[in-house]
């Protein structure tokens, strides 16, 4: 069965940035191992149709080496996006290096004769559908109220990125079904053997 991207994170920049599972480990988990894996993502998040996921797919098989460039860029994008989003979260700044390698995407970025923002050579390229992701990533960066919703899962080990929709902003874990459950149940076992914290 095909692996299905956790949209916890409730934004699709959030989302892309956590295509990295046990981030916190000594093992982590790239979800993007392949360039059929940015594709299935896309896909999965409606950046791009099935018919359009069909066409990707069979130009990565004509062209290897620029699905493997695809496939790069998209990494280092979400690498990118991932510690940009944070240090917002940790209210710190983002370094120089992270926000140049966003920068340099931001400038493939064009608005086209339908007046929408598309993504230069969108027609040709493997990674036309990281327009959408670089769309996103600079809505929530430069929207001081929506940026200030940015938090990191507070599960040890877990470092996912999540936007805060609750109104009084007080949302703890990326997903409450996974590391909340997991960590109300930690403090529970603790409060049995007299160790809450």
């Amino acid at each position: 069965m095909a692996w299905l991207f956790d949209t916890c994170g409730g934004h699709l920049a959030l989302d892309f940035a956590n295509t990295v599972s046990d981030r916190g480990s000594d093992r982590p988990i790239d979800r993007l191992a392949a360039y059929a894996d940015v594709v299935s993502f896309a896909r999965q998040t409606n950046l791009i149709s099935g018919a359009r996921a069909a066409t990707l797919l069979r130009g990565a098989r004509r062209d290897p080496d620029a699905a493997g460039r695809a496939l790069d860029r998209a990494r280092v994008l979400r690498d990118a996006t991932y510690e940009i989003f944070a240090a917002v979260a940790r209210e710190e700044r983002p370094t120089p290096r992270d926000l140049q390698r966003l920068n340099r995407e931001l400038g493939r970025l064009c608005i086209g004769a339908d007046l929408a923002l598309g993504w230069r050579d969108d027609g040709e390229s493997l990674d036309g559908f990281l327009g959408g992701i670089v769309h996103a990533s600079v809505q929530l960066l430069t929207t001081e109220q929506e940026r200030a919703r940015v938090r990191l899962c507070e599960a040890p080990g877990c470092l996912w990125l999540f936007y805060d929709a609750s109104r009084n902003r007080s949302r703890r874990w990326c997903d409450m079904r996974v590391c909340g459950n997991r960590m109300k149940a930690r403090r529970h076992y603790a409060r049995g053997r007299g160790n809450a914290d």
